[in-house]
């Protein structure tokens, strides 16, 4: 998986399990993304717009990408975005060398959420 599709995918999964959490747990007259007020909302780092109803925040990544090249009789490289998914081209070899790499990043996201009223 390379870094584009694993923010692509995540900003996408956590609106869309936001939203779907909300649908099912109103019917249950519970609440995901409630009504809040300015002050937690401040404390939180959310913002309000009270002309479309969203709750604005960010979401952080802070991404470790490791690029192993290891060199010899069946020579691989390969990319590690955070260890958990790997790409590799050949076999076995004797020569290993690796760096790593570190972004961070916020992504702002808009939550449609009811505002508490005053």
């Amino acid at each position: 998986m390379n870094l584009k599709d694993f923010i692509k995918i995540a900003l996408t999964d956590i609106v869309s399990a936001t939203e779907e959490a909300k649908i099912e747990l109103d019917t249950q007259l519970k609440s995901i993304c409630p009504p809040i007020g300015q002050a937690y909302a401040t404390k939180f780092g959310i913002q309000l717009d009270d002309a479309t109803g969203m709750y604005h925040q960010q979401v952080t990544f802070d991404v470790a990408v490791t690029v192993e090249h290891i060199a010899g009789d069946n020579a691989k490289a390969g990319i590690k975005v955070f260890n958990l998914v790997e790409a590799n081209l050949g076999k076995n070899s004797s020569v290993n060398n690796s760096t790593v790499s570190r972004i961070k990043f916020h992504v702002p996201i808009g939550l449609s959420c009811r505002r508490k009223q005053p």
